[in-house]
C-alpha cells in the first residue's frame, strides 16, 4: 500500500510539473500582447495592465455602453458576456483575434462617429471649419 502510494505521488509530481506551465501559454501571452497594442493604437484604453491572457478595456473612457460592446462582438460571431474583460483561451486562434480587433474597430469608429455627429447637431461644429 505504501509503495503504491509512493508512485502515484511520484509520476504525479511528474505530471504536474507539465501542468504548472503547458506548452501553449507563450502563445496565447504573444496573441494577448499583440491584440492590446492594436487595440491601443485603434483608441482603446485598458483599466488594469495587461497580464498573460486578459485585456480589461476601459469602456467608459471611449464612452461606450457595455451593451454594444456585446452586440458588435456577438454579431462577429465571438461569445460574450457583459463584461469588457477580454480573455484568451489555449483554444484562440489568430482568425478569432482577428475577428476581435474588426469588430472593436468598427464600434470605436461608430461610437466617434456619433459623437461628431451629436456634437455638430448641438451647433459645437467650430472644431469641424475648414473640414467641410
Amino acid at each position: 500500500m505504501v509503495q503504491e502510494y509512493i508512485w502515484w505521488r511520484k509520476h504525479t509530481d511528474r505530471l504536474s510539473s507539465f501542468i504548472r506551465y503547458p506548452p501553449h501559454v507563450p502563445r496565447i501571452h504573444s496573441l494577448t500582447s499583440t491584440t492590446a497594442g492594436r487595440l491601443s493604437a485603434l483608441g482603446y484604453t485598458f483599466s488594469a495592465p495587461v497580464q498573460t491572457n486578459v485585456i480589461i478595456l476601459d469602456l467608459d473612457a471611449a464612452g461606450i455602453p457595455i451593451a454594444a460592446f456585446v452586440d458588435y462582438l456577438t454579431a462577429a460571431g465571438l461569445q460574450m458576456f457583459p463584461t469588457p474583460k477580454l480573455v484568451f483561451y489555449s483554444q484562440m486562434t489568430e482568425e478569432t483575434a482577428e475577428k476581435l480587433i474588426d469588430a472593436l474597430g468598427r464600434l470605436i469608429t461608430h461610437q466617434r462617429i456619433a459623437r461628431d455627429l451629436a456634437a455638430w447637431k448641438d451647433g459645437r461644429w467650430e472644431a469641424y471649419e475648414g473640414v467641410c
